[in-house]
């Protein structure tokens, strides 16, 4: 009977980690929702410095490697970001039984985790 003890203290972590699964696979129209939403203001701000660097360029001054490579990342983060909102749009259509239970948990909640 010395194992039973050991086994019920597990109990508890063992259902923190999967509620906290269940809850990432859940919620994620919401994280898709914020995850649209960082994007729509990373885009403003990366409109405004490619403004401001071609003023910039018309005024004689050269473009850094840093600001460029910035630009670069973000274009590519970008698009990163626009195949998971894909993904997920269609994880979220795939849902069955009304609609409640996505039909790949592993699926949604690699998509859930990463877009939350």
């Amino acid at each position: 009977m010395d194992f039973v003890g050991p086994i019920i203290g597990i109990l508890p972590t063992l259902w923190n980690c999967t509620s906290n699964r269940i809850a990432i696979i859940r919620h994620l129209q919401e994280n898709l929702t914020s995850l649209r939403q960082t994007r729509n203001e990373l885009e403003n701000i990366s409109k405004d410095v490619r403004s401001r660097v071609e003023r910039a360029e018309q005024q004689y001054c050269k473009r850094t490697n840093q600001v460029e490579g910035w630009l670069e990342s973000v274009q590519l983060k970008l698009e990163e970001v626009h195949n998971i909102l894909q993904k997920g749009e269609r994880e979220i259509q795939k849902k069955c039984l009304g609609s409640c239970c996505p039909r790949s948990c592993y699926s949604s909640y690699k998509l859930a985790a990463f877009s939350g």
